[in-house]
């Protein structure tokens, strides 16, 4: 059942969902127990009796709504339910805007009635009590209360914590799914980077052996590991974020408090997948950066089919064998090569 709202005089809405608003009715203390803030006017007192002014109380919402622009207070509405006549109420007070059925859904406009001035009692009545201690202690308490009044009359309690947890189970069973595959999708993603870059330093062994050879600093070589690591991650960042903000659509009655082009979500996993993927490829470069350059090129030139040196075998005649290597000095210098001689008399 719902009510519309109207003030006298006023041209009726065209439109059906123009005149309808939610109401509620209510009893004194209900907004201080609720925690609803009063922004003007009064709450509902000792004077609001039946047969006295009908008065109401409305939110922020329905104040926006159906009086626009004006001072609330003071305001006379002319509310209808269903086929009978219309009755005209005072609004004597403004509270801020409340969810009315659960927290997914927009803020409606909201009128409130004095449950003290209700012509006719309501088939179903909830009360909130504020505690000190346990409020689970009370409920033995409660129940005989109730039981004393009218045995038959179904009591139920619950804490507005768990009402609350209820509403949020979906969001709450979709943020715990998404978070699990989230995670091994990085766990994936982290392992994946690091043999990747593990196989590419073990192939360019060679390379880097010859620039440690030659002087490069070992700072300068995780650097470059590094810098490959970082453009194949930001490949990946652009094209995941282009993949999240185009269908990041598809679970938006899934999200409560968030859009799907949240800055601060997008910020912090972006940075979370930064470092997490970073970290995998600096491991390949600190090995890198400790490889022995002799050791590189003795096992590139055995590779190449020529003998290791040992002691123990008998010494043939001098041989030599060329091993050549192309690299680049710097992203501004051109490519060069290097052939190096080794010479084998052991």
């Amino acid at each position: 059942m719902e009510r519309r709202g109207g003030r006298p005089g006023q041209p009726e809405p065209e439109r059906w969902e123009d005149k309808v608003s939610m109401f509620n009715q209510v009893s004194d203390g209900f907004f201080a127990a609720a925690g609803t803030r009063l922004l003007a006017g009064r709450d509902f007192g000792p004077g609001d009796v039946p047969g006295g002014p009908p008065v109401v109380i409305v939110n922020e919402a329905f104040a926006a709504k159906f009086l626009p622009g004006e001072p609330p207070l003071g305001r006379t509405l002319e509310l209808e339910v269903g086929p009978g006549p219309r009755k005209a109420v005072t609004v004597v007070g403004v509270v801020a805007t409340a969810k009315y059925r659960n927290l997914r859904e927009a803020a409606e406009p909201t009128l409130y009635l004095a449950h003290s001035q209700a012509g006719e009692p309501a088939w179903s009545v909830s009360y909130i009590l504020q505690v000190d201690g346990p409020p689970m202690a009370l409920l033995p308490s409660l129940a005989g209360a109730v039981a004393e009044v009218d045995p038959r009359i179904a009591f139920r309690a619950s804490l507005v914590e768990e009402v609350v947890d209820r509403s949020l189970a979906r969001e709450r069973l979709l943020a715990l799914l998404s978070s699990f595959f989230g995670g091994l999708a990085l766990l994936l993603a982290l392992v994946g980077l690091y043999g990747l870059m593990a196989y590419n330093v073990a192939r360019r062994r060679n390379e880097i052996g010859i620039r440690l050879a030659l002087g490069a600093a070992r700072g300068r070589v995780v650097g470059m590991i590094v810098a490959e690591v970082g453009r194949l991650v930001l490949g990946g960042l652009v094209l995941g974020m282009a993949g999240a903000l185009a269908c990041g659509h598809l679970v938006r009655t899934f999200l409560y408090g968030l859009t799907p082009a949240d800055t601060g979500t997008l910020a912090i996993a972006t940075g979370l997948v930064l470092v997490v993927t970073l970290a995998a490829g600096a491991v390949p470069a600190w090995r890198a950066a400790r490889m022995d350059p002799a050791v590189a090129l003795r096992e590139e030139w055995t590779a190449r089919g020529g003998a290791a040196c040992s002691p123990a075998r008998a010494r043939p005649p001098p041989r030599s064998c060329w091993g050549c290597a192309s690299s680049q000095a710097s992203a501004a210098d051109s490519s060069w090569k290097i052939c190096v001689r080794l010479t084998s008399s052991a």
